[in-house]
């Protein structure tokens, strides 16, 4: 007997939720690669969970914590700490994505913010979680979740500022 999730057999589980983790996985890992082996042991974990699923949010809420902390796993480790690849994020994120020239500049923009601010703006914006489902999802207060939204949008727009002031624009 097949195992199910809300449900839903697994392989529908991940084409559901697979370029919402995958795109996570980017902006957590900054490497294109390191996503890969954290998507990969995101839905391993799900896959051998005898975890009873409600419906389709509680898996994705299930699934986004277990990716955030496969990727905290990723920057914990020796390799990640010590060696540089000299990753070039614009280059992976236009290949894994298709981003045009001006979502990549903004994506870059987003990946030079420190992770506390990146995970925040990404969850409020591009996943369209509200500050309470933010603060729950990363187990911060929401008052944490509120300045870290703030102080991201603020950082973000210096950053563009300052990259449109160097290219003459």
């Amino acid at each position: 007997m097949q195992k199910k999730y809300a449900g839903m057999d697994y392989e529908k589980v991940v084409r559901l939720f697979s370029d919402y983790i995958t795109r996570m996985c980017v902006v957590w890992t900054q490497n294109s690669e390191a996503a890969k082996d954290c998507f990969q042991n995101t839905f391993l974990k799900l896959y051998q969970t005898s975890k009873e699923f409600h419906d389709t949010e509680h898996i994705k809420a299930w699934l986004l914590t277990v990716a955030r902390n496969e990727c905290r796993d990723y920057h914990r480790t020796f390799w990640n700490r010590n060696v540089d690849t000299g990753y070039f994020l614009r280059e992976e994120s236009e290949n894994l994505f298709g981003y045009d020239e001006g979502t990549s500049d903004l994506v870059e923009a987003l990946h030079s913010l420190p992770g506390k601010y990146r995970e925040v703006l990404m969850l409020y914006y591009y996943e369209g979680y509200d500050l309470k489902e933010t603060a729950k999802i990363l187990h911060i207060n929401v008052n944490t979740a509120k300045s870290r939204l703030r102080r991201g949008r603020e950082k973000l727009a210096k950053i563009i500022r300052h990259a449109d002031e160097t290219n003459g624009g």
